[in-house]
């Protein structure tokens, strides 16, 4: 009889010891991706473990094994709890404040690698100058200001950002769409990210001449309007609009390079600044230590 006792532990003890090092191996994988303890399930071997004792293999389990559960339960449970702890610990810091840029071709880095463009160079600038902010990248390749109007709630809802780039409107013009339903859709966008309670840097676009001189007009003019209408900060273009130098030109003649894109901040960083400094005097908020 004690014998058997004997086995039983081993057996339970050698269980255990597996769940525990499969454990381990998740909780390093959660440190080196550091994502958020509220953003990954890791495994719970009390779960796994009881669920190995009534897995669903059409045999009933022995009186034994059940008595033992809950001494198992316990040693199990304690592992777990050391792990998520652990993890927790290792996690990084949440930012003080998150910028959203909401663009098309233009800020999702077309043509290059992403670690390439401009809004990765952001990064890099806030954290040169110890600026606690993170950065959200919701650019996407086509996007219009129809597609945009749609996405926009959602992205503010789980992002909640303090600062909001919309850099939107460049595929609407060259695919020549009615300049009041461009005009609409920017409109709804600015006052549903105002409305979330975000700043936001409004960024301007121009059309090659030959979509007319009429059309080309009012499309430059509608993102001035809405600046002043709303009183937010506003970029009419970005580098020289038409006149940019064509060694700052991929080769389909629309879309920058990737040495453009560091102009491309500079001419975004001064608005940015004066955004976030504006906050940070506001709020209270520091740079990072």
């Amino acid at each position: 009889m004690f014998s058997n006792l004997i086995v039983t532990l081993v057996i339970a003890y050698k269980i255990v010891a597996r769940e525990f090092r499969a454990l381990e191996v998740k909780a390093r994988e959660f440190v080196k991706r550091k994502i958020s303890t509220s953003k990954i399930i890791i495994s719970n071997p009390v779960t796994t473990f009881t669920s190995s004792l009534f897995a669903s293999s059409g045999r009933k389990r022995s009186g034994r094994q059940l008595r033992l559960l809950p001494g198992i339960i316990i040693v199990c449970s304690g592992f777990s709890d050391f792990s998520f702890a652990e993890a927790a610990h290792h996690s990084p810091p949440a930012h003080s404040g998150t910028i959203l840029v909401f663009g098309d071709s233009i800020s999702a880095a077309y043509g290059m690698d992403r670690a390439q463009g401009w809004v990765q160079l952001l990064t890099e600038r806030l954290a040169t100058q110890k600026l606690d902010y993170k950065v959200i990248n919701a650019s996407v390749s086509g996007e219009t200001t129809g597609g945009g109007l749609v996405r926009l709630p959602k992205t503010l809802q789980i992002h909640q950002p303090d600062l909001v780039i919309i850099e939107l409107g460049g595929n609407d013009g060259l695919r020549g769409y009615p300049i009041d339903k461009i005009h609409g859709n920017l409109t709804a966008m600015v006052d549903a990210t105002l409305e979330s309670g975000a700043d936001i840097l409004l960024v301007g676009m121009v059309l090659p001449p030959n979509y007319g001189a009429r059309y080309t007009s009012a499309f430059q003019n509608l993102f001035s309007e809405i600046a002043s209408r709303f009183s937010v900060p506003f970029l009419p273009y970005l580098l020289q609009g038409t006149a940019t130098d064509d060694s700052l030109i991929q080769r389909d003649g629309i879309h920058p390079t990737p040495a453009a894109q560091i102009l491309l901040l500079e001419e975004l960083w001064p608005k940015i600044e004066t955004i976030l400094n504006r906050q940070r005097s506001e709020t209270g908020r520091s740079g990072a230590e």
